[in-house]
C-alpha cells in the first residue's frame, strides 16, 4: 500500500506521513505525493 506524504503551510508548517490518503486531505493538507509503499 502506498506511503502518502502531505504539507500543511501557515504558522503550523507541518508534513504527515500516512498510509490513510483520506486522513490528510479531509485535515486541510496539501498532498506532495506517495514516498513508496509498505507491506500490509
Amino acid at each position: 500500500m502506498p506511503l502518502y506524504r502531505f504539507y500543511k503551510g501557515g504558522n503550523l508548517k507541518d508534513h504527515l506521513i500516512t498510509i490513510n490518503y483520506a486522513e490528510g486531505a479531509n485535515n486541510g493538507y496539501t498532498y506532495e505525493g506517495a514516498l513508496g509503499y509498505v507491506a500490509s
